[in-house]
């Protein structure tokens, strides 16, 4: 048996292919939200932020793609159960390059890598060119990278004991879990480089839209959880219950505060401009709390199981 640590690591590594994936899934998407904008912004804002937000997307994908490798000499390591000799095994490597680990941690770096040239060439653009990355673009690429990442959550972790449906279901939640918390650092700088007018309109639409996708991803994810357990007890006496109802707790949280950004403090934004700080701070929270039920994601489905 290995130590505990290398478990650690396991749930390190797919923490950060997390944070790869939210930067790809939830950057491109944010900046959409000014399509359709009849407030006229700032050009020197608006390029701003989409050299800002890119930028995080690209450090992410660069943090994915060397987490996703990692990811897979660590897990060789951990079925040889010799360490780090183990990682490198010639036997070992071959065996899993050619399992469901091995696709996996082939089509994510793919993607990253891909995804990584995209924003670094849009970068240079943006910083060479007077002009801003199209929204045509940017759908386009969202849709190419975050569908594919999305859907190797099909192959991975619980989603095995799922038939064909489950295998949608988990599609469908982690493809908007990691588009919601994704989408919360580039709204942080919306916070502190767009004008207020532009600021409300973006806030606005990004909470009509979230209106409908977090009803779909609280609603496949009971869906989910009763799947996963026996019976209800297990959310009590065994500690992937509790776990999940950590997560679910958070979850609970992260949606009590974007009720208040999208009833309370968005509709205040056009009229007070200290509303704009006070919003900040709150994104941030609810940012810091995505990125731990990314933690506790990672925990669920690496080092517990919900049959034990």
């Amino acid at each position: 048996m290995l130590p505990e640590w290398w478990t650690a690591f396991l749930v390190l590594g797919k923490f950060l292919v997390y944070l790869g994936m939210m930067g790809v899934m939830g950057s491109s998407a944010t900046l959409l939200l000014l399509k359709g904008s009849k407030q006229r912004v700032a050009f020197k804002a608006h390029k701003s932020w989409q050299l800002v937000t890119l930028n995080y997307s690209f450090r992410l994908s660069v943090v994915g793609f060397f987490a996703s490798v990692a990811g897979f000499f660590l897990q060789t390591g951990y079925m040889a159960e010799k360490g780090l000799a183990g990682m490198f095994s010639p036997f070992m490597v071959e065996m899993m390059w050619h399992s469901q680990v091995g696709t996996i941690a082939a089509i994510r770096s793919a993607i990253f890598v891909l995804f990584a040239l995209l924003t670094w060439f849009l970068l240079q653009k943006l910083k060479r060119d007077q002009s801003l990355v199209s929204f045509k673009l940017l759908l386009t690429s969202t849709a190419m990278f975050s569908l594919p990442l999305a859907f190797t959550f099909s192959l991975t972790g619980h989603a095995s004991q799922f038939v064909t449906l489950g295998e949608i279901q988990i599609f469908i939640h982690s493809l908007i879990g990691l588009t919601w918390v994704g989408s919360l650092y580039p709204l942080i700088t919306a916070c502190r480089l767009l004008n207020h007018s532009e600021l409300a309109f973006v806030m606005k639409r990004y909470g009509n839209i979230a209106i409908v996708l977090v009803f779909i991803l609280v609603t496949v994810g009971v869906v989910m959880l009763i799947q996963l357990l026996s019976s209800p007890s297990t959310l009590i006496f065994t500690e992937y219950g509790l776990a999940f109802l950590s997560k679910l707790f958070a979850v609970a949280l992260m949606l009590t505060l974007a009720a208040g950004h999208k009833l309370f403090w968005v509709p205040r934004l056009p009229k007070d401009q200290n509303v704009r700080f006070k919003l900040l701070k709150s994104i941030k929270f609810e940012f810091i709390i995505g990125l731990f039920i990314l933690s506790l994601t990672a925990l669920l489905t690496t080092a517990l199981s919900p049959n034990l």
